[in-house]
């Protein structure tokens, strides 16, 4: 049995530190947007989240903030599924950040096939799911300075392709490319690309009785949103030299 054993790492090796990071998470009111934001705003970041509802956001940011005599997240309505929504929350970022290091592009709406719905309602599924992470991604980079970093929400629906969710699939799918082509795009530049694409989690997407959640947990079916957000801390911490350019993040008994 091994005691005391100290990790030896090697010269120069130093992570990178969290604490007074200006962070932007779009859709950042529920879900897994919430859950990063709250361990970011624990691990000392400057977090500006927003959403739709008024009411998810009062009840994100008291989560984020309970307890703490202190404002860790800072928070707004806004709606990243049109242009007017996207100069909101830039507006804002400037207002109260005075700038940028960290843009986690998470906003999501889910959407079943292309046989449900409407010319209307796939317009508005892509411009929030996909075309915001674009618009946001361009205002971001306007605002970098040194040393930043984009971290792209995805999801496994863009490997695995379920039936019956074609528009959201494909909106997924975009995002997967747009981040490869992306990082190409910036390689001369100093930041960092990263995708996290999760697996089935139990946020607001997957409403169902509470009884079955703690089933699927208990069988390694499905997994928390603090499971992405640490992901995403382990992406934000890693030393300046290393880029983990994509993770999948999945229950360890979900089918493919």
């Amino acid at each position: 049995m091994h005691t005391g054993t100290t990790l030896q790492m090697p010269q120069g090796f130093t992570y990178c530190d969290i604490a007074g990071k200006r962070v932007l998470v779009t859709g950042g009111t529920t879900g897994i947007g919430r859950s990063i934001a709250r361990m970011l705003a624990q691990a000392g970041a400057q977090v500006l989240i927003f959403g739709r509802h008024e009411k998810e956001l009062n009840d994100a940011l008291q989560q984020a903030n309970e307890g703490t005599g202190k404002e860790l997240v800072k928070g707004f309505i806004a709606d990243a599924g049109n242009a007017a929504g996207i100069a909101t929350v830039f507006a804002k970022v400037d207002q109260e950040l005075g700038g940028l290091d960290v843009l986690i592009n998470n906003v999501g709406l889910p959407f079943q096939g292309v046989d449900k719905g409407s010319y209307e309602e796939w317009d508005y599924v892509i411009k929030t799911n996909l075309l915001s992470y674009m618009a946001c991604t361009h205002e971001a980079m306007a605002r970098f300075k040194d040393r930043a970093q984009l971290i792209f929400i995805g999801s496994m629906s863009a490997e695995v392709k379920d039936k019956n969710s074609s528009v959201y699939t494909a909106t997924k799918a975009g995002i997967r490319a747009f981040v490869q082509a992306l990082r190409k795009e910036v390689e001369d530049k100093p930041v960092k690309v990263s995708l996290v694409e999760p697996g089935l989690v139990s946020t607001d997407l997957h409403e169902m009785p509470e009884e079955k959640r703690t089933q699927m947990l208990e069988e390694g079916t499905i997994i928390h949103g603090e499971d992405i957000a640490l992901m995403v801390w382990f992406i934000l911490t890693q030393p300046w030299y290393v880029n983990t350019m994509m993770s999948q993040v999945l229950p360890l008994n979900q089918k493919l």
